[in-house]
């Protein structure tokens, strides 16, 4: 009986040398997980597919992660808070960034939750490592942007008082 590609258990891909042989450099299954995406993989997306792919990634934070959505709905507070005490250009850039930032690191930290969720389902110290860490990140991201806030806001909240 001989076994094809599609019968054996895993294909070792190679690489040839110089003496015509073929030196394996990694093995992979012989029926490999079809990706979860249409585009993903296949090296023809054009730029409107990934800007799809991207904004249904947002979307996915605000619509799953309930720290995102507070953090959205404090930062469109600030804006609020910009826009009544009439920043200028300079605040508002920085304000803009400050809310991105924070954002950002929380769309990251969901992301790299999710990547750790797959590749280890189960409890081990490596993971919560990576996850802590990644919570880290935006809790200092959040206190950064407190900070930020006071330096910004604080002087013409004063004088409203």
């Amino acid at each position: 009986m001989m076994m094809t590609s599609q019968t054996k258990p895993f294909v070792q891909a190679g690489n040839s040398t110089s003496s015509g042989g073929s030196k394996p450099h990694f093995v992979v299954p012989a029926t490999a997980p079809k990706p979860t995406s249409r585009f993903a993989m296949s090296g023809r997306q054009t730029f409107v597919q990934s800007l799809k792919c991207a904004y249904t990634g947002a979307v996915e934070i605000f619509q799953t992660q309930r720290n995102a959505r507070i953090h959205l709905v404090i930062g469109g507070l600030a804006a609020v808070a910009g826009a009544v005490l009439q920043f200028d250009a300079f605040r508002w850039a920085v304000l803009v960034v400050i809310i991105g930032v924070v954002l950002v690191a929380e769309g990251l930290n969901s992301a790299i939750e999710a990547v750790v969720d797959l590749a280890s389902p189960q409890m081990h110290p490596l993971a919560k490592k990576a996850k802590d860490t990644a919570a880290g990140a935006v809790l200092l991201a959040a206190i950064m942007s407190v900070v930020a806030g006071v330096l910004l806001f604080g002087e013409r909240l004063l004088k409203l008082l």
